[in-house]
């Protein structure tokens, strides 16, 4: 057993270590590794400033720890750079009221990250992609991505997309449904996309493995079906 050099507390050493252990644990060790440098930057000489009486925080160092993070960060050690903002009742980043600097932890991330207050538009279906997103959202609805994501995929661009949809009138190739998403359906033989189609649509073309024969003998059958009724 030995005792901490930091807390005092009693402790096991290792077995199999070179060296003897002086702390019980990182925490300690790093508390210790901070006194001596506390010692030590109070031996080094003030600061090269005449205003400051500051110790430099390195032996060969010109300044304190305050006046070189000023001349690294604005290239003067006694630049006065003040980012403190006083509250005026609006928002800093878009302008709403806001009892603080802003109104939101969301307004808060985007001045950070330098993000505009620019309303965009979703490149898929125009809605407004509003504030209330993620700074770096782009498409107003997870749909949205996911059709993008389809369209590039099939080698489409968002253009292309859009231009297939005005063409159907936003309506499904087969059932002219206008209230469903619309999926892209292609030809799995050729991998040639072929149309916007409902899911259901879409999956009953796979179902029937795109066979026209097959889809044929089916429209057979339920007219059977519906003359014998």
């Amino acid at each position: 057993m030995r005792a901490c050099a930091v807390c005092n507390d009693s402790f096991e050493i290792p077995p199999g270590r070179r060296r003897p252990a002086k702390y019980c644990g990182q925490k300690c060790k790093d508390q210790a590794r901070r006194i001596r440098l506390k010692e030590q930057r109070g031996t080094f000489p003030p600061c090269e400033l005449d205003i400051c009486e500051r110790p430099r925080r390195t032996a060969s160092a010109r300044w304190c720890e305050a006046h070189y993070i000023r001349w690294y960060r604005h290239g003067d050690p006694m630049a006065r750079v003040s980012t403190a903002r006083e509250p005026n009742g609006l928002c800093f980043h878009c302008g709403g009221p806001a009892r603080r600097i802003f109104c939101s932890p969301l307004c808060s991330t985007r001045d950070r990250i330098g993000a505009s207050f620019e309303l965009r538009s979703c490149p898929v279906c125009d809605a407004t992609v509003t504030f209330t997103h993620r700074p770096d959202r782009i498409y107003c609805t997870q749909t949205c991505a996911d059709t993008a994501g389809k369209a590039r995929r099939y080698g489409l661009s968002i253009e292309q997309y859009r231009e297939m949809c005005d063409a159907q009138s936003g309506a499904c190739a087969v059932c002219g449904a206008t209230d469903k998403d619309l999926h892209i359906d292609h030809c799995h033989t050729t991998g040639q996309v072929r149309g916007l189609l409902c899911q259901m649509c879409n999956m009953g073309l796979g179902h029937f493995a795109d066979d026209p024969t097959r889809l044929k003998q089916a429209i057979a059958y339920l007219l059977i079906e519906r003359d014998a009724g």
